[in-house]
This record gives structure tokens, C-alpha cells and sequence, in this order.
């Protein structure tokens, strides 16, 4: 197998730059994203309660009720009854986070508290994400969210109504959420799914290290979300056999590429997206091994600390996250810090740039800097454009946060400059709600917390490395070895139970998966030392050659 983990240069000391910009400007295609679903996730979640605000002539509590209503915007990807706990669980984390700004902005009007709360609020919500499975859109809303309710002026027996706005908008975001489920309870397993075999169809129709790589990171997040449903009655089993069956299809295209046509692999694709409420079986006849789901199919539970507590292990002292911690908290404090010096009354937008721009890697920080600084330019002027509209009449201004919120989720993930041309007037016209301020004034403030932001960002990232990012691939080429280790065990078996095999393939999906982000991280962390990435590759091959073993143990 020829693994894209593979060093190009036999004695690689460390990691040298690559300031190549291209990536900026580049659009990715993302034609299988439900883009949709967030986009009327946000839009329903916050009409709801802002109709109420209508109603009692409030519209200036409308900041309150949208800090609320933007966890809409999450665990599409999540199955409905795992959604529930998840969903919950994030809304009381976003409610305490809003309750710790509302706290600290009625107890002082000092600046720097505020800047070392939201700097603290900022880190800490970051790595929490990063760590979680909580997924897009990350860390960014919630840091915007908390940093602007701490920088607004507050009164202490404003503070419970306040809070009281922001968790009836969550709740009737998790509500908004959730109600999919009623008409479609397998909606996030037959998209998982279904993206799994139109990357088994790429992969069919151009083999190579790429399109498998796409592969098993698909087979990994399918099986994951298939195999999380819970406890369900005979006709969802019926539908998650059928799912299962689809997948194990693209299980043999990954290791006979030849087995399935392209054409059939998107067909089925899209029957299964489609709005008919049963999943077809597979045209294509499957193989004779089993992998029906059962108990004894399902991943052996994590024992680490860790793997059971991945958001609590993330702030252990020495975890692998204190860096980006560190450089999170630093560049925040920093930028506000320099931002308050030079007249800022309220820089909260330069610690929201920080936290926007530092990414794992320098690499990842480097291409979003200059993306965050051009698209803050290109929102302001849409801000420019918007504004005497907005200002003639407290609905306008709702009506196109709505609209920007809506519209960002579809641009936002192709294209990271131009979403920000539409998230900087959104931000801007939701400072508003409470009172209107000088456009000029407001636009010369952003501009500047948008260049501290990412002046100061970037040097952070230069300046605080993250060693950690190396041993995390020797780690995951660890658990892929493991894993193909297992697999070639459960294949020399005579006569191994089928669901072992499936078991044995999906420990290696995980794995490889894990190993290729980990892979990807390090690659972009800049005068690193280089990992190993020949043991990489040898793992990358001995896994194929394992998952090659399990095919042919499972023919007659």
C-alpha cells in the first residue's frame, strides 16, 4: 500500500516553513455537506424567541436570546439519542460560560478583569472544543458570545433576566436540534453513510493514496455513528442492517477497488440520502463475511483517563493541549492588553481574532491569519453597506443577522476569507442591538483589534511550540500497529466469528484514521523535529496488508 504518511527526504532533521499563501484563496468543494441543516437550525431557533421580543417591544434584549439560540448550530453530525445528552450537555456548558460574563461584567467595570476574564474564557473554551466531539463549527461562537456579554455595561439585578434570555434560547435551540429526529430518526447515520460511499466511489473510480486515505476516515466516522444509536426497535435495526450492509460494501472497494463500480457506489450514495424513508439494500451482492451488529460488535470501552474524559485529560498539567493553551492565553491577554492601551474601550474583538486564528499547527495559524485580516476588511464594508438599512429599523437589523448567520454556514467552510466578509458585519450588527454606536467609530476599532489580533496571534504561535503534536503521531502509529497486530491475530483464527472481523477492521479504521489527523498536525507544526514518518508508513502498509488477511479469511 502506498500511504501518503511517507517522508520525502530520508534525514529530516525539523519541519521548514511553507509560506506559500495559496491556500487562502482557494474554494474548496464541499458537495455532500448539509449545509442547510445548520443554516435552518439558526434561522428557526432564533425567530422563535425574538418573535416573543416583538411582542413586548425588546428588541434590544434580542443580544441576549441569539447568544442563546447559536447552539443550534451544532451536533448535526451526532445520532439523534446520543444528540440529546451531547446537546444538553453543551448548553450547560454555553449557559455557564454566559453566566461567568454576566458575573464578572456587573461586579467591575474595570477593563483589564474584563480582558483577563475573557482572555481565561477564551483559552479554556478552545481546548475544550478541540478536545471534545462537540464538532463544527468549534470554539469560536461561544468565545465570541462570552467576550461581547463581558465587555457590555451590566447591572447586577439585570443579570438573572439576562441569563434567563440566554437559556431559553438554548433550550429552544436543543428543541430546534432535536426535532428532525421525529420524521427522520436515521438522518446523521444515512449521511455518515452515505459520504462513505461516495468516498469509496472516488476511490473506485482513481485509486490512490488520497482517495484511500478519504476512505478509511469516512469507513471510521460511519461505523462510529452507526454503531452509537442505542437501543432501537426491530424496524431500526432493520435500517441500521441495511446500513451496515452499504458499509461493508465499501469495506471491499477499499481493498479491491475493482470489486464495485463508481456508478453504482454514487447511486446508492444518493439513494440513501434521498427522502424515501427505507435504505435500499446494496444492488452490488455482498461478501460472505458477517459483521452484523451485536454486542460483542461493538468497540471495547476506553480505559485511559483520557479516552473516557478527553475534556478533563486536555487540562491535566503536561497534557499535550498546554501549549495551544498557552498560546492562546498569552496572545489574548496581549492583543486586548495593547488594544486597551491605544484607546479600545471594549477589545473584545481582538481576543475573538486571536482565538480565530491560532489553529493546532503553525501551518494552519499562518493561512488563517491572512484570511482573517482581508475578510475583516471585506466585512466592513458590507457592514458599510448594511448599515443605513439596519438602522432604520430594529426588524431590518434582526432580519440580516439572520440572513449573514444562515448564509455564513454554507461559505464559511469552503472559503474562510469569505466567510469572514459575512461574519464581521453579523458581529457587528449584533453590537448594535443595544444601542446603535457611530458606524465610523465602531469600524476603526474592529480594523485595529483585527490587526493586534493577528499580529499578536501569529507571533504566539511563533514563539510558544507545541512538542506535543510529534509524540501524538508516535502514539497513533503505536495504536495502528496494535491494531493491525489484532487483526492479523482474529485472521489466522481457523474458523474467527464474524464479528470479530468486523470488530478487528474497524479498530484499524480508527486507528489509521487518528494517525493521519495526528500525521497531518505535525506536518504543520515548523521547526518541529520530524516523527518518524517511515515507521508511519510501515504501520499504514502493515494495516492494508491486515485488512487484505481479514478479506481473504472471510472468503470460501
Amino acid at each position: 500500500m502506498r500511504t501518503q504518511i511517507r517522508a520525502t527526504d530520508p534525514h529530516p532533521a525539523r519541519i521548514r516553513p511553507a509560506l506559500d499563501l495559496a491556500p487562502v484563496w482557494r474554494v474548496t468543494r464541499l458537495p455532500h455537506q448539509p449545509w442547510h441543516k445548520n443554516s435552518l437550525s439558526i434561522l428557526i431557533a432564533g425567530l422563535i424567541p425574538i418573535s416573543a421580543l416583538v411582542m413586548f417591544d425588546r428588541l434590544d434584549l434580542a443580544t441576549y436570546t441569539l447568544s442563546g439560540s447559536l447552539v443550534a448550530v451544532f451536533t448535526h453530525a451526532v445520532p439523534y439519542r446520543r444528540r440529546a445528552g451531547l446537546h444538553l450537555r453543551l448548553v450547560a456548558a454555553w449557559t455557564a460560560g454566559v453566566a461567568v460574563s454576566l458575573t464578572v461584567a456587573a461586579a467591575t467595570t474595570s477593563v483589564v478583569v474584563h480582558i483577563v476574564a475573557a482572555a481565561l474564557l477564551a483559552a479554556i473554551v478552545k481546548v475544550a472544543c478541540e478536545a471534545s466531539a462537540v464538532g463544527p463549527p468549534g470554539p469560536i461562537l461561544p468565545i465570541f458570545v462570552y467576550a461581547g456579554i463581558l465587555f457590555a455595561p451590566q447591572e447586577w439585578d439585570q443579570v438573572l433576566g439576562h441569563l434567563g434570555l440566554a437559556v431559553a434560547g438554548a433550550l429552544i435551540g436543543w428543541l430546534v436540534v432535536m426535532a428532525p429526529g421525529a420524521f427522520r430518526r436515521f438522518g446523521p447515520q444515512r449521511r455518515a453513510v452515505a459520504t462513505a460511499l461516495f468516498a469509496a466511489a472516488d476511490h473506485a473510480g482513481a485509486t490512490n493514496g488520497r482517495t484511500r486515505d478519504a476512505l478509511i476516515s469516512a469507513l471510521a466516522a460511519a461505523w462510529r455513528c452507526v454503531t452509537d444509536s442505542g437501543v432501537i426497535d426491530a424496524r431500526g435495526r432493520s435500517t441500521l442492517a441495511a446500513l451496515e450492509d452499504h458499509l461493508r460494501i465499501a469495506e471491499l472497494v477499499l481493498v479491491d477497488p475493482g470489486a464495485v463500480s463508481a456508478e453504482q457506489l454514487r447511486s446508492a450514495a444518493s439513494a440513501i440520502k434521498g427522502s424515501n424513508r427505507s435504505v435500499p439494500p446494496p444492488a452490488t451482492e455482498l461478501p460472505p463475511a458477517g459483521g452484523r451488529r451485536a454486542a460483542s460488535d461493538r468497540p471495547e470501552e476506553p480505559r485511559t483517563f483520557a479516552a473516557r474524559h478527553p475534556v478533563l485529560a486536555a487540562f491535566r498539567p503536561g497534557s499535550p493541549a498546554t501549549p495551544y493553551f498557552l498560546r492562546l492565553l498569552v496572545a489574548c491577554l496581549a492583543a486586548a492588553g495593547l488594544s486597551h492601551l491605544l484607546g479600545v474601550g471594549r477589545p473584545y474583538w481582538a481576543i475573538v481574532t486571536v482565538a480565530a486564528i491560532i489553529q493546532p499547527n503553525l501551518s494552519l495559524t499562518w493561512h488563517r491569519a491572512p484570511a482573517r485580516a482581508i475578510g475583516a476588511v471585506l466585512g466592513v464594508l458590507t457592514f458599510f453597506a448594511l448599515a443605513p438599512l439596519a438602522h432604520r429599523d430594529p426588524l431590518y437589523a434582526v432580519a440580516l443577522v439572520l440572513l449573514l448567520n444562515a448564509a455564513v454556514e454554507f461559505v464559511l467552510p469552503r472559503n474562510y476569507l469569505l466567510g469572514q466578509g459575512l461574519v464581521t458585519p453579523m458581529a457587528l450588527l449584533i453590537t448594535e442591538f443595544a444601542q446603535i454606536q457611530p458606524p465610523t467609530e465602531l469600524v476603526v476599532e474592529r480594523l485595529l483589534d483585527t490587526l493586534l489580533g493577528v499580529t499578536v496571534g501569529l507571533l504566539a504561535a511563533f514563539a510558544i511550540r507545541n512538542p506535543h503534536l510529534h509524540h501524538r503521531v508516535t502514539t497513533q502509529t503505536a495504536a495502528l500497529q496494535a491494531a493491525a497486530a489484532h487483526a492479523e491475530a482474529v485472521a489466522a483464527d481457523p474458523d474467527p466469528a464474524p464479528d470479530r472481523m468486523a470488530q478487528a477492521r474497524r479498530r484499524i479504521y480508527d486507528a489509521y484514521a487518528s494517525l493521519l489527523t495526528a500525521a497531518q498536525q505535525a506536518a504543520g507544526e515548523w521547526w518541529s523535529h520530524r516523527h518518524d514518518e517511515e515507521a508511519a508508513a510501515v504501520a499504514g502498509e502493515r494495516a492494508h496488508q491486515a485488512l487484505l488477511a481479514l478479506r481473504k479469511t472471510a472468503s470460501p
